[in-house]
């Protein structure tokens, strides 16, 4: 299953009412929110325009979070979001607390590129075709400084996904400490040790009742 179908299958789901993502490019994953009341999207270069419920903010993700006019931004409204933006783990963390502090606690965060298929794939330098970057560096340090929540992995195409859940939007992370030494994608993360097949996954979601 690729990452769009399963994105699909999660928003029949989950059925947001508010629907957000950081990284908006050609509008694919935006486009699934059509039930939601709105869907904004944050890109500092969309190549799409905004239609139907959108809301599309040309901006880099740090400066949407800065701009006391943009909706949402402090809501507490976001149902499920989705952080597919920059390629290197610093800012994915950065994104992800900004993005958790708009959050319902039952909301659901997916992380796009958690799991790279290959050393290249998984380096900071861009390579040809589907380069994950160093997103998969994010998930221990997000999970080292809030271990109280969940975080799933999924074994979906090209790159995998991540869920994360049991939010707390009221965490204040403080200070991070985000080294840049260069590292090697760890086999469990090339391998997909610890991922769900898509199905298992829904399965899951579903159970919850998130």
């Amino acid at each position: 299953m690729n990452r769009h179908d399963f994105l699909a299958q999660l928003h029949v789901l989950l059925d947001p009412r508010v629907y957000f993502e950081i990284g908006v490019q050609w509008g694919a994953s935006l486009r699934l929110a059509t039930n939601a009341l709105v869907a904004v999207g944050v890109d500092p270069n969309p190549l799409v325009t905004a239609s139907h419920n959108q809301v599309i903010y040309s901006m880099p993700s740090d400066a949407y979070f800065k701009d006391d006019f943009a909706p949402y931004r402090t809501s507490g409204l976001v149902d499920f979001a989705f952080i597919d933006g920059d390629h290197h783990y610093e800012q994915v963390v950065r994104d992800f607390y900004n993005t958790q502090r708009t959050c319902r606690p039952e909301a659901v965060i997916a992380f796009d590129d958690m799991l790279p298929y290959s050393q290249d794939v998984g380096g900071r330098d861009m390579v040809p075709g589907h380069w994950a970057g160093d997103v998969w560096r994010a998930a221990p340090i997000i999970q080292a400084n809030q271990p109280d929540l969940t975080l799933t992995y999924v074994d979906v195409d090209p790159t995998g996904l991540l869920l994360v859940w049991d939010l707390d939007p009221t965490f204040d992370p403080g200070p991070l400490s985000l080294p840049h030494t260069a590292e090697t994608v760890p086999d469990y993360v090339i391998n997909r040790s610890y991922a769900l097949q898509p199905e298992a996954a829904l399965a899951l979601v579903a159970s919850r009742g998130a």
